[in-house]
């Protein structure tokens, strides 16, 4: 999880039910109060706060698949 600059809210990837796509969630520091920000049509790697608190900046892939042309197939 990340923290929020002010301390009071924590943004966090959870893991969907299909094992390989996941979900942006906000909640409060004693985990109450949880969002989901985004839906499961992704893979989120990373996730962090703007400096002022006020955004949410993350990584985010719409596939999954091997792209490397000295990789095994």
């Amino acid at each position: 999880p990340r923290y929020s600059p002010d301390g009071g809210k924590i943004v966090f990837i959870a893991n969907s039910k299909d094992g390989v796509n996941s979900i942006l969630c906000l909640a409060n520091v004693d985990g109450t109060e949880i969002d989901a920000l985004t839906d499961n049509s992704g893979i989120i790697t990373e996730a962090t706060f703007s400096l002022d608190g006020k955004l949410i900046y993350f990584c985010k892939a719409n596939t999954y698949d091997k792209y490397s042309t000295i990789g095994r197939k």
